[in-house]
Order: structure tokens, then sequence, then C-alpha cells
């Protein structure tokens, strides 16, 4: 079932109309162009970047204290990033202090850990894919969106490697009302055809875009985390 499955007519005209903020070739998009069976290729030169914000700063402190590992489909053998559940010797706060360092960088990255995550995973690529442009799937506040942009460029400018043609964000688009309620829904579509995701691999909707994407054929290199 999932192999003839596509987006709806509403998710598909979300795509269209922003194109310009995401993908120019989402601009001829259908619902062909998101059914598995159909093998539609990646967008070509664009990382999707999954940066949650807002609630996860109370939602990953309690996956430092349940222990929890990666969601479901992000754990699928093959994948190159895995995450190993830590274990600590201290207790009480201490012990989950601990636990916060290191569940931190792959749930609730700040802006540094995320562009030193963005350099390392294009500068590993370049042999194989040139990565021009960015998507932000986030609902993080608009000045701190754009400071993530201004440190994503001048990364890149001081790394040597070429400024992104165009980052575009979530907040960036342009939705009716009944599209609004399925933002995430649209952020996910992208995902599952971006030449290379990062996602958080605690995220439950990124499982979605995770197992979409594989069953269109796409390399397990494409999803990081």
């Amino acid at each position: 079932m999932l192999t003839h499955f596509s987006w709806s007519p509403l998710i598909i005209a979300a795509l269209v109309a922003n194109a310009h903020v995401i993908h120019p070739s989402l601009s001829s998009a259908t619902s062909a162009s998101f059914m598995p069976s159909s093998k539609p290729g990646p967008l070509t030169g664009l990382l999707a970047l999954h940066v949650r914000r807002g609630d996860y700063i109370e939602h990953c402190t309690n996956l430092a204290n349940w222990g929890a590992g990666y969601m479901g489909f992000n754990e699928f053998p093959g994948f190159p990033d895995r995450f190993k559940v830590p274990t600590v010797n201290s207790e009480g706060d201490e012990a989950l202090k601990e636990r916060l360092a290191i569940y931190n960088p792959h749930c609730f990255p700040q802006i540094g850990q995320i562009v030193s995550r963005v350099r390392e995973v294009r500068a590993s690529l370049l042999q194989t894919t040139k990565l021009t442009r960015v998507y932000v799937l986030s609902n993080g506040r608009p000045e701190w969106m754009s400071e993530l942009y201004d440190a994503l460029q001048k990364d890149a400018r001081e790394q040597g490697l070429s400024e992104w043609e165009h980052i575009g964000t979530s907040r960036d688009l342009r939705l009716t009302r009944e599209q609004k309620h399925n933002s995430q829904v649209v952020d996910m579509a992208v995902a599952s055809r971006a030449e290379v995701f990062i996602g958080n691999g605690v995220g439950v909707s990124i499982c979605s875009a995770t197992i979409r994407g594989l069953l269109m054929h796409r390399w397990k290199i494409s999803f990081r985390a």
C-alpha cells in the first residue's frame, strides 16, 4: 500500500506554490512526484535539515530521563549514524546533567552544533554529492532562524566551501488556512525527497519521512541524524 501512497492535492498545491522557497523542481510537482512506485528522483542539491524547537526543550529532558534511543525506522541497520543510549555512574540531578550533555546535540542542538553537523555531512559527501540548497524544517522563532541562516553562510565561507545558493525554512512558506494545519506534512514531503536529510533521530514525524524515502529507493547514506 505504501508504494502507491502519495500526498493529497492540498499538500501538493502547497509544495508547488512554495517551490521558490524549497526547490525549483517542485513547481511542476504532481501526486506521482511523491509516489514510491513512480520512483521519483531526489531534489538535486537539497539538504533538508530538521531542527525542532519549542516544546522539545522539555521533551528532550524526558527522553534523557527515560534513556530513550532513536525512534523506530531511524534505527534501520545500515544507516551511517547510530545512537548509543548512555550509561552514567552518577545519580539524581548530576546524572540528568550528564545525559543531557549527550542527548541535546541529537535532540535539541544549539546553532553552533547544527552548523558543525551540516559542515561535517557536506564535507563527507563532496566527492559524490554537490549540496547547494538548504531547507530547514523547524518551528523555531523567526529571529532564531535568521541567526541560523547567517551562521550557515558564514561557516561555508570560512571553510572555503561555496555559499549556499538558497536557504529556506518552514517559516518562509506561504500557506492557505487549510494548509497551515498540515504544515508538518509539507515538511515531511520535502524531507523524503531531499538529496540529503539530516533528521532528529528521536522525532516521530521524521520516522515517516525516513520510511517514505527508503520506499523511493533512496540510499541509506542520504539519511543522517
